[in-house]
């Protein structure tokens, strides 16, 4: 039998091109700060200060826009190859950084389980097989996987339940008579981040954090416009009756005017959709379901069904343990499904900036920390967020941030708590640039997102300028606050890492979005001389 410590261990420049208008001048070179940090490294005396004075000439005038004028600008910028401050703009003041916190739960992940990392989550009972009945129960006991959906397998949603009831009649089961339980107890029960909205919580963004998590905790939906007048179509995937969908949708004319609207209220799973949609029209959308652990057992066991394996017995989330002691112990593993390495992890996870991979992952690294230190209790290991940061803070120190001033609330960056600053960014970002283990660097710097890739989230920007060629970045994008912090290599072809953040802006996406592609455009525009 395995033990659970067993288990979980093994799961164990010059610039004279704009691209956008500049619409504003700063008076002298004091309207922004630009003294290195004494941690930043030198730059060459052959150079002096020129580029520096060129480079703050080229970027304040983004910065300094009138629609920026009650918002807050943090931005660091640093030589790859010297370590050298090149632009400072308040670079030590602590900003929300967004989803870049991610940069911060991947780095720390990777230092600490390594590339090769996978999850295992084991199918056990505490019954036996009679002429093709298994007199018992089922217990999923969760690993903190967050991959058991169609995104590994071509879209397949449910491929793995089917290969587990194919594993289960391979052993001649055609028959369970007992109940299905969802041992989630890896994790602690506080399925949401600290301080997250409560009305992001319908959508996918916003999904529960669980130690068991099928389809990234969602249902999809796929919405057709009919008739004008009439109701939409609505198609579930999963095939599921575990969410109740009302369905409200209306079709409109063409030309007419078309709206979404979704609303789960608190602690149900049922749905409403409101969506306006025009006749033909087809969209689809992902909502967050409640308990992660019932509805990964619910939509196992209608799977087994469907695929011939009769189920007697009742669905139990970790509710249902009281019922079946030490399973481990006492009981048989019947299958296994065993997940993609954290380097494929990692790359979904920035590439999409999937808030529940990051989650999932920051309290992974909780269940390693409270197993190295013996804090294990009864079996259930109960990795909270705080456990997770307990594990990555001694990574970030050894990088060289000052921890006393970086705080991190989750492992995605929803939480508005998170407060981190740019230098603190392009420290860390440094760090994994020159990783002594090239397996970890490459897996983290190839997982960033790059300009205009279909896959991330940089698709709609840099689709041409002087940055697409060497950008890779990771955005952070909340209310009133977002982000841009990774790698853009200089004209002359000096590595850089810089760190991009605003705060309170309040004129909408599309002018923080020009601001920093024109700013990161320069940086790819630098040359020393």
């Amino acid at each position: 039998m395995l033990s659970p410590v067993k288990f979980l261990l093994g799961f164990v420049i010059t610039v004279a091109l704009t691209f956008q208008p500049v619409y504003a001048q700063f008076q002298s070179p004091n309207d922004v700060d630009t003294t290195p940090a004494s941690n930043s490294g030198s730059y060459s005396s052959e150079y002096g200060p020129t580029f520096r004075s060129t480079l703050i000439r080229s970027i304040m005038p983004h910065l300094t826009h009138p629609d920026f004028e009650n918002a807050i600008w943090g931005v660091h910028v640093i030589d790859l190859n010297t370590g050298a401050s090149l632009f400072s703009r308040n670079a030590q003041s602590s900003m929300i950084p967004a989803s870049n916190t991610k940069l911060y739960t991947t780095s720390a992940a990777l230092e600490l389980l390594g590339t090769d990392f996978r999850y295992e989550t084991h199918v056990w009972t505490n019954g036996e097989i009679q002429n093709g009945t298994l007199k018992g129960d089922i217990i999923v006991q969760g690993s903190g996987d967050p991959t058991i959906s169609g995104r590994f397998n071509d879209d397949d949603r449910t491929k793995t339940f089917r290969d587990w009831a194919a594993d289960l009649k391979a052993k001649g089961i055609t028959r369970i008579e007992g109940n299905f339980i969802g041992d989630d107890t890896i994790f602690d029960d506080i399925a949401l981040g600290s301080s997250w909205s409560w009305d992001y919580t319908t959508y996918w963004y916003a999904a529960e954090i669980g130690g068991l998590s099928f389809n990234e905790n969602c249902i999809d939906i796929e919405m057709t416009g009919t008739t004008p007048g009439k109701v939409g179509e609505i198609e579930i995937f999963p095939a599921t009756n575990y969410a109740q969908l009302i369905n409200e949708t209306v079709t409109v004319a063409r030309g007419e005017e078309t709206s979404t609207g979704y609303n789960r209220p608190w602690g149900t799973n049922t749905i409403y959709v409101k969506n306006k949609l025009r006749q033909g029209q087809t969209t689809t959308y992902s909502l967050a379901i409640t308990n992660t652990a019932l509805f990964f057992v619910h939509v196992m066991r209608e799977v087994f069904e469907s695929e011939g394996i009769t189920v007697v017995g009742n669905l139990y989330d970790r509710s249902g343990l009281a019922s079946v002691g030490n399973y481990r112990e006492n009981g048989t593993i019947l299958t296994t499904y065993t997940s993609p390495t954290l380097e494929e992890i990692v790359y979904i996870l920035n590439k999409r900036s999937q808030n529940l991979f990051a989650e999932n992952l920051l309290k992974t690294l909780g269940a390693k920390y409270k197993i190295d230190n013996n804090l294990v209790e009864n079996g259930a290991v109960l990795a909270s967020a705080d456990d997770g940061h307990k594990a990555a803070w001694p990574v970030f120190g050894a990088v060289g941030i000052d921890t006393l001033q970086l705080n991190l609330a989750d492992g995605s960056g929803m939480s508005r708590m998170n407060l981190v600053t740019p230098e603190m960014t392009t420290t860390l970002l440094k760090y994994m640039w020159n990783h002594p283990d090239q397996k970890i660097r490459h897996a983290f710097v190839n997982s960033l997102p790059r300009g205009g890739e279909e896959i991330g989230t940089l698709r709609t920007m840099f689709q041409s300028g002087p940055a697409t060629a060497s950008l890779a970045a990771k955005t952070g994008t909340l209310g009133y606050a977002r982000a841009l912090s990774g790698y853009v290599t200089a004209a002359d072809g000096t590595p850089l890492a810089f760190s991009i953040m605003i705060n309170h802006h309040t004129r909408g996406g599309n002018q923080t979005n020009r601001a920093i592609t024109n700013v990161v455009n320069t940086l790819a525009q630098f040359k020393y001389e």
